[in-house]
């Protein structure tokens, strides 16, 4: 099921996104929009929100941290001390952001994705 269809059929939509844009922008390539806006009661920016996943044209997926993660869930235990550590005690997305690296390793992964040298 693809995220338009998941938008419509919620009851609630709260849509996440790198940075909010000016609507005159999205009315200059209004087919880059995916989600109607009636489907949406409310947009958040969040910058670095696919981390640890990517962001097409921003920046890469964290691997390492992806295949860490894969590697734990082997062993229930030691996932659950992974989870409880990155997920539940942490304050907020920034926080577990700074715990992961910051703003430094998000500048290595937007490196990645740009393919520049600056890693």
């Amino acid at each position: 099921m693809s995220d338009q269809d998941l938008a419509k059929a919620a009851k609630r939509v709260i849509l996440t996104t790198e940075r909010i844009i000016p609507n005159e922008k999205i009315r200059q390539n209004p087919e880059a929009t995916f989600i109607p806006f009636w489907c949406v009661d409310a947009v958040i920016e969040v910058p670095y929100g696919s981390y640890p996943g990517n962001m097409p044209y921003e920046y890469f997926s964290d691997e390492e941290y992806l295949k860490k993660w894969l590697n734990l869930e082997k062993d229930p235990a030691e996932f659950k001390k992974f989870f409880k550590k990155q997920i539940l005690d942490t304050k907020n997305f920034y926080e577990y952001l700074d715990m992961n690296g910051g703003i430094e390793r998000m500048i290595k992964l937007r490196a990645i994705e740009h393919l520049t040298d600056k890693k």
